[in-house]
């Protein structure tokens, strides 16, 4: 599966304090590009007006 992320979700990413959320992170950006298609990511919902962009909430980040 193809997996687009803006720039500002990496420097988003590199401005995190918190180690435990990086790592997060990480194993979420792992999942998703293992992942055969999108229905095979737990969790993920469609975000409305976009016509393939998606979320995923990690702890309370």
């Amino acid at each position: 599966m193809e997996v687009l992320f803006k720039n500002a979700f990496y420097k988003d990413t590199r401005k995190l304090g918190d180690i435990r959320t990086k790592k997060q992170v990480n194993r979420l950006i792992d999942e998703v590009k293992d992942a055969a298609s999108i229905h095979d990511i737990s969790g993920i919902t469609k975000l409305k007006g976009y016509p393939s962009a998606y979320r995923k909430r990690i702890d309370n980040y």
